[in-house]
C-alpha cells in the first residue's frame, strides 16, 4: 500500500466551547499530527475578534485523536472566557 503525501494541510471545519466544563474541541478536515511538535498550545488563543489574541491557552492540556483536538482549558482560562 503506498500512501500520498498531503498536497494540502488539514483544515479547521468546527469549533465548539464548552464553558461550564472548559472544553474546547476543535475538528479538521483530515487526521492531525498529535505529537507536542505539532500542537503547540501556547501559540494558540480564543478570542471573539479577529486578529485580537484575548485568552491565550498557555498551560491548558489536551487529547487528540484522528480529526479532533480536544482542549482542557485552564480554570482562569475558563472564567476569563465566560466574561
Amino acid at each position: 500500500m503506498y500512501c500520498f503525501p498531503d498536497i494540502q494541510p488539514p483544515s479547521l471545519v468546527n469549533v465548539t466551547i464548552g464553558l461550564s466544563k472548559g472544553i474546547l474541541k476543535l475538528t479538521f478536515s483530515e487526521t492531525i499530527k498529535s505529537h507536542e511538535d505539532f500542537i503547540v498550545l501556547n501559540k494558540m488563543h480564543i478570542s471573539n475578534v479577529k486578529q485580537n489574541k484575548d485568552i491565550p491557552l498557555t498551560g491548558a492540556s489536551y487529547t487528540s485523536q484522528f480529526t479532533e483536538l480536544t482542549i482542557q482549558m485552564t480554570e482562569l482560562q475558563r472564567v476569563t472566557a465566560i466574561k
